[in-house]
């Protein structure tokens, strides 16, 4: 009940993109619902391996030497190694056809990386650190795609033209975190 109650929260109550706008670079860069999803899949493995790997670490060699602050110096080091690999792996697969490794993609997903990884790294149980990784992230893909469906209506002729682009963005997105936060009442309910 804690793993569902906790990818709940990650999911909806505690959106990345929403509470910290991690990933807004999105916005004016893609176009393509195959890039977003590809994008958004590296982004929940790279962060799930991240924190699978980065949770022992920290808790077993980092904090009983007293040096867990170097906690972000091993989330960017694991998160970046994965990435490396899973990419690797789709050029092999004939997933991706670019050998290229996208630098400003990597800026882009290890924001959510990053911040997901740290605050999963943070959790007292392993079991909870894996709910919150992969809520963050799955939060942040179906936010994404929300956004991506959004985008084309929010541009259209007759809306007046401070509204359009970034503004408007804004404005659905906020609009979005208030509908999130009433469903902290169905969180409470779980965690009884």
């Amino acid at each position: 009940m804690i793993f569902l109650s906790t990818l709940f929260g990650a999911i909806f109550v505690s959106n990345i993109l929403l509470v910290k706008l991690d990933g807004m670079k999105f916005f004016n860069r893609e176009s393509s619902f195959k890039i977003l999803i590809t994008r958004g899949l590296k982004v929940i493995a790279v962060t799930s391996l991240t924190v699978l790997v980065e949770y022992p670490v920290t808790t077993f060699l980092l904090e009983p030497l007293g040096i867990e602050f170097l906690t972000p110096l091993f989330v960017i080091v694991f998160s970046y190694l994965f990435h490396i690999i899973i990419h690797k792996l789709l050029i092999y697969f004939n997933i991706e056809d670019t050998e290229e490794i996208f630098v400003d993609h990597y800026v882009f997903a290890n924001s959510v990386i990053f911040t997901a990884s740290i605050i999963a790294g943070l959790s007292d149980r392993f079991v909870e650190s894996i709910a919150l990784a992969l809520g963050f992230t799955i939060g942040h893909l179906l936010l994404m795609l929300v956004m991506f469906t959004l985008r084309p209506r929010l541009d259209l002729p007759g809306s007046p033209k401070r509204f359009k682009g970034k503004a408007a963005m804004l404005i659905s997105m906020g609009i979005i975190a208030m509908a999130f936060m009433g469903l902290a009442g169905i969180l409470w309910l779980l965690k009884k």
